[in-house]
């Protein structure tokens, strides 16, 4: 709620940051929030790159000769 000169609440303000519940939240309540991110990061993908690229490795059905490098 938009709040004026003294505090009282005049109005509801649109806002990307702020939840409004008409009848307001109740203590003790777990609410679901569900929304679309804005502009996510892609993030925790390299573990499964890992893990898919070590099962290519091992279980690949087609010859794939990968050279061996000598040192």
């Amino acid at each position: 709620m938009g709040l004026d000169g003294s505090n009282f609440e005049t109005s509801i303000v649109p806002s990307d940051s702020h939840i409004y519940l008409p009848g307001g939240f109740e203590t003790g309540w777990i609410y679901e929030l569900i929304y679309t991110a804005k502009d996510p990061s892609k993030m925790g993908l390299g573990h499964p790159a890992v893990r898919d690229f070590i099962s290519f490795l091992r279980y690949n059905e087609y010859e794939v000769k990968i050279p061996q490098i000598l040192y």
